[in-house]
């Protein structure tokens, strides 16, 4: 019955239908919430249509009425007693071309609100970033393992859980591997969060620890299958830090 409501509303179905359809809109709200999107798409289809100009004997026929004190009637064509096969394909195409365009702006709608949020996970991070590196008292190099050519910083307070870290020329991930940091006191390694590097190995890390940087010995970068690393590492150490 959903299916018929584009069509409903362009007056395009036999008198049954058109009954049938009209009961179940009075008890489906979403069928009605649908019906309203796509009248308001109808309505702009409507601004699209060049403006008709008035018949030439317009002004005539509203002279006489003036003269007469009596309106003239417009002249009335009889209305066709059932709507041409092919009008009725037309309005079908259109239908269809409705439903299409409000589909396609209800994507629209909801890329746009994703790209926003987007937008301002971005616009915090980097807040976030520039607060952390004030506040640092302390900057650790990074020690390259598994890729020579890397290089980076870790910014942090020794008595916090946060801290920065940014990194250079980290090689490519394998297909299907992210990078993952984790935090190493004795024997155990913690995981800390993963994190991909754009085409040239850049990228700068948020790193938030259960308890402070300063009660671990230190922190290593190995690579582990994506998206969601592993509980513990696998992969070879890509680099390390010391943290204590």
């Amino acid at each position: 019955m959903a299916g018929d409501v584009p069509a409903y509303l362009l007056g395009a179905l036999d008198a049954g239908t058109c009954d049938a359809v009209a009961e179940h809109l009075e008890d489906c709200l979403e069928c009605k919430a649908e019906g309203r999107r796509i009248s308001e798409a109808i309505g702009t289809l409507g601004l699209l249509a060049p403006a008709a100009p008035p018949p030439a004997d317009l002004r005539g026929r509203f002279l006489s009425s003036l003269q007469s004190g009596e309106p003239a009637a417009p002249e009335m064509e009889a209305a066709p007693s059932r709507q041409p096969r092919w009008m009725r394909y037309v309005l079908a195409v259109a239908a269809i071309l409705v439903v299409a365009l409000v589909g396609w702006n209800v994507m629209l709608s909801r890329d746009l609100s994703q790209s926003r949020a987007d937008l301002a996970a971005l616009r915090q991070e980097h807040n976030q970033g520039l607060a952390m590196l004030a506040d640092a008292s302390r900057a650790i190099p990074l020690v390259p393992k598994n890729a020579p050519d890397a290089h980076g910083m870790l910014y942090l307070s020794p008595d916090s859980s946060q801290a920065l870290l940014m990194v250079e020329k980290l090689p490519p991930a394998q297909p299907g591997m992210v990078y993952q940091i984790w935090l190493i006191q004795g024997s155990e390694s913690a995981p800390a969060t993963v994190f991909h590097a754009d085409t040239g190995g850049s990228t700068m890390v948020m790193i938030d620890a259960p308890k402070p940087l300063a009660s671990y010995q230190s922190l290593a970068i190995t690579q582990e299958p994506g998206p969601a690393g592993s509980p513990a590492p696998t992969g070879p150490m890509v680099a390390n830090l010391p943290l204590s």
